[in-house]
């Protein structure tokens, strides 16, 4: 089972069903029952496709209308979910069978929150929450209860929604145990918030509306069983309502379940709302031609909230840079060299002040980079929506016919039909593995190419699926602990954390060393700055001058003798560009909780220039540095690391027991050593 909550826009949105592009109009008519809930149902649609006019029933298309919620309980695992559901799906709820918990990110930006058994254990239940691009920014907490119950903090414009995703035990002796925990969800659901339960409640309700008064409606099957009341009791008092029992419909729209070998059908799948939802709720129903390979069918309930929804995240821009790469062509590199070599002929001789000559060199750096090597569109802006790539025409028509398949069996109920979907089902899932399989042998085959022809791009690739695909924090907490939600305040907690990490106050002090006399105030030579460039790494994120390590290491004798020019007035002003003295901030998440700042570690990217000019510093200054580092030093020594440590140490603990002495040894962990520099004493020191 899996449930999807849809919100609406109030604004066009286009979707696709059975080859039609279509739009339409409804024109709702609202009643109400004997309990005083909404009744809304579509009365006519006005519809327009290319193939004529279609009924209203079969299609999905653009609204223009107040915005609405659509829930939707659905079966297939996440990774089908995203390409062969007709809905424009915003948050998905699903009962999977995959091991473990976490959070993981999908194609297309779709988010999946899982909760399931730990592996190595048998695979009893799980629940998963798929969250769309729209709204993993409006996700505030996301709390795993167990393997059967989840539940997400959602901010849905205006309003708050509690939506907790449950699946529930067959048996009635675990039935209390069950709504315990779902009661301690509830109980720790913030003040105001709006509640909504979707899952697989394995329970009869019945349709006593008189004895269940507004936890019911009169509109379900006759059959209720203990489990069923006891969630009835549950319902009442919290106040809260099933929404598939509040609306009339014909039994093949009202069951969720069906085994048809033995001619059994049940509702047991419930979208479950609090007393402010209902008022807005629009209809709730089983939509039977979702063909979702499960026992349960497709149940869609539609929400109308008077406030706006969050705006849906248009496609990708399309992301054009200079096509750097091409400067490892000699003649494209020569090209570049001739425009920086005209641009600096027009230079003054005369030496101005340091922010205009630091323009001119970066302007020019990056115009003739632009002119030599042209810019390429990348990124996710780039085509169509990105598929799976197991995802081909084959595997596409295969589940075309499968669907279509099983809508003809829902239509005439033969043995015949029914085998005809069997045999498409069997054929589907064929295809779909033969698919898998070409796309891994291909993949398998390019990383042995790789590793044979281009040795850096497989280390790439292997870093890349190794790490998998980093999530960011939609929300994090304040320094007393408040959850911050709105970008003002998460923008002003990251300000705020990283200025005190950053500028230590608690700084010991020193005795003042004694100057001594060096020869570091000579003039910066060519020579200095040509060495420093070329141990620039290569493929790294430009900074906010836009320049690149390939633009400097591309340099030719003018290029450099331009930089040179640069970093010596730099040293004989004693100022430096703003850019330079400006940095990009990026938090990357090291390990714990995505909420808390003190769990990233902050990279700060600088000017590229501006770190070429450090360098050579920091290669005069080191002579002076080396003779008081003691021997045992191996950090920010070259030729030494942790293996040389790693060694004495081994070295020792041998000696130890050879000659059977102790050993006393002490770590030291420095907790952000190196984010706590305090740079007034650092300044004394230099």
């Amino acid at each position: 089972m899996a449930v999807v909550v849809n919100p609406g826009l109030d604004r066009s949105e286009t979707l696709m069903l059975r080859g039609h592009a279509a739009s339409f109009t409804p024109n709702l008519t609202d009643r109400r029952d004997n309990h005083g809930l909404v009744n809304t149902e579509i009365d006519a649609v006005r519809c327009r496709s290319g193939s004529g006019i279609t009924r209203a029933s079969d299609l999905t298309g653009t609204q223009n209308q107040t915005p609405t919620m659509e829930v939707q309980q659905l079966d297939p695992p996440p990774s089908q979910l995203l390409g062969t559901t007709p809905f424009s799906l915003k948050v998905g709820l699903a009962s999977t069978h995959s091991l473990g918990s976490g959070t993981q990110l999908l194609e297309r930006g779709w988010t999946l929150f899982s909760s399931g058994v730990p592996h190595g254990e048998r695979r009893r239940a799980a629940v998963g929450l798929l969250i769309a691009p729209q709204l993993s920014r409006h996700v505030l907490e996301f709390s795993q209860v167990n393997e059967g119950v989840v539940s997400l903090h959602l901010q849905a414009g205006d309003r708050c929604l509690t939506v907790v995703s449950a699946y529930g035990p067959n048996g009635s002796v675990d039935y209390p145990t069950f709504l315990e925990t779902l009661r301690g969800v509830l109980e720790g659901a913030l003040t105001g918030d709006s509640i909504v339960l979707l899952g697989d409640f394995n329970a009869h309700v019945g349709n006593d509306s008189d004895t269940w008064r507004g936890s019911i409606g009169r509109n379900g099957p006759l059959d209720l069983k203990s489990s069923g009341v006891l969630l009835l009791e549950f319902c009442a008092s919290h106040s809260l309502s099933i929404t598939n029992t509040m609306f009339k419909h014909k039994g093949a729209h009202q069951y969720t379940w069906y085994q048809d070998t033995l001619g059994q059908r049940s509702m047991i799948d419930f979208v479950v709302m609090s007393s402010d939802l209902w008022p807005h709720v629009l209809d709730t129903r089983v939509k039977r031609w979702a063909e979702l390979s499960t026992d349960h069918h497709l149940v869609v309930s539609w929400i109308r909230l008077r406030r706006r929804m969050p705006d849906r995240l248009g496609r990708p821009k399309r992301i054009v840079r200079v096509f750097w790469e091409r400067l490892a062509d000699p003649s494209v590199r020569g090209v570049f060299n001739s425009h920086l070599r005209e641009s600096f002929n027009q230079i003054p001789r005369e030496v101005g002040d340091i922010e205009s000559e630091w323009t001119m060199f970066s302007s020019s750096i990056v115009d003739a980079a632009i002119r030599s090597c042209g810019r390429k569109v990348s990124g996710a802006g780039r085509g169509s929506n990105p598929r799976t790539q197991w995802w081909t025409l084959e595997v596409r028509d295969a589940v075309k016919l499968k669907k279509e398949s099983y809508r003809a069996w829902l239509a005439r109920g033969t043995p015949e039909a029914a085998e005809a979907y069997r045999q498409a089902k069997r054929t589907t899932a064929v295809v779909v593995s033969e698919a898998k399989t070409r796309v891994w042998e291909e993949f398998s085959e390019a990383m042995e190419k790789d590793y044979r022809t281009a040795l850096g791009k497989f280390w790439q690739t292997v870093w890349r699926l190794r790490r998998g695909k980093q999530l960011s924090a939609n929300t994090v907490y304040s320094g007393g602990g408040e959850l911050l939600a709105s970008t003002g305040d998460i923008v002003g907690r990251w300000k705020e954390y990283f200025e005190d990490l950053l500028n230590p106050t608690d700084t010991p002090s020193i005795e003042e060393p004694e100057a001594e006399d060096s020869e570091v105030d000579s003039f910066i030579t060519q020579a200095e700055v040509t060495e420093v460039v070329q141990q620039l790494l290569g493929g790294k994120a430009p900074r906010v001058d836009e320049i690149r390590p390939e633009y400097l290491k591309s340099l030719d004798v003018v290029g450099l003798s331009w930089l040179t020019r640069l970093c010596n007035i730099v040293w004989r002003s004693g100022t430096v560009p703003l850019d330079w003295a400006s940095g990009v901030v990026v938090p990357l998440f090291k390990k714990g909780d995505r909420r808390v700042c003190s769990n990233y570690r902050g990279l700060t990217l600088l000017s590229l220039p501006g770190k070429v000019y450090s360098r050579v510093l920091e290669r005069r200054v080191r002579p002076l540095v080396k003779p008081q580092i003691q021997e045992e030093q191996c950090g920010f020594q070259p030729s030494r690391g942790t293996l040389d440590q790693l060694y004495t140490l081994h070295r020792v603990l041998e000696g130890s027991w050879e000659f059977a002495q102790p050993v006393h040894m002490c770590f030291v962990d420095l907790e952000k050593v190196f984010d706590h520099v305090p740079c007034g004493i650092l300044w004394e020191v230099l």
